[in-house]
């Protein structure tokens, strides 16, 4: 990025990080947008409450008629949340997703049901751990449209590129560039790690190939 002229330019809050040590992907953004909603949970017995809480997902916040069906492989889906502290991104929304060919996941809110999505190894970047569910809390508002990494600007289409180290965003228009001179490092790296491995006589299971 510094050598494409984008220095300060796409670097995510450190706050925003993997859910689990190793997760990394890389795709085109395919952005949403939530916002906290007015709405209120009336009273009810339980008996009532799941027809509420699936009325709720269908008309307020959508993301199985909404996001599922239009996710195509390689894309990133780019959440920008209601900061209600509720759990946006869960097991079965990721894994859906997963299937429909998403490489990761990144959000600005939190990531419930962790342990399953530990297990899937889905590749999920968030800023914290959630329990609360969405209903009651935040709605879908749009997708595909600029939304707002902790003041990171993503627009669809950009590049997300993340790992270990965090979270970034190559901008389109800086596509090549960027990734000519990635590689240029990447290749200078190697070729340096790869003096002092065979000093250390480490062999390929302990080498970054």
């Amino acid at each position: 990025m510094d050598w494409a002229g984008l220095h300060n330019v796409g670097s995510v809050d450190p706050a925003i990080g993997p859910v689990f040590q190793g997760a990394e992907a890389m795709g085109i953004a395919h952005t949403v947008l939530c916002r906290p909603t007015q709405v209120r949970i009336p009273t009810m017995p339980p008996e009532d409450y799941e027809a509420w809480v699936i009325n709720y997902y269908e008309t307020r916040y959508g993301d199985r008629q909404r996001i599922t069906p239009n996710v195509t492989d390689g894309e990133f889906i780019v959440f920008e949340s209601a900061g209600t502290r509720s759990g946006e991104i869960g097991s079965a929304n990721s894994l859906e997703w997963h299937a429909m060919g998403a490489r990761g996941i990144v959000t600005t809110g939190g990531a419930r049901d962790v342990d399953e999505i530990v297990t899937h190894r889905i590749p999920v970047f968030s800023a914290h751990r959630a329990q609360t569910m969405v209903q009651g809390y935040s709605e879908l508002v749009a997708t595909q449209v600029p939304v707002s990494l902790n003041g990171t600007l993503v627009n669809p289409g950009d590049l997300i590129v993340a790992n270990g180290d965090g979270v970034l965003v190559v901008p389109q228009t800086h596509f090549e560039a960027v990734a000519k001179w990635a590689r240029r490092e990447l290749d200078k790296d190697k070729e340096w790690r790869a003096q002092w491995y065979d000093k250390l006589g480490w062999d390929d299971s302990r080498r970054l190939l």
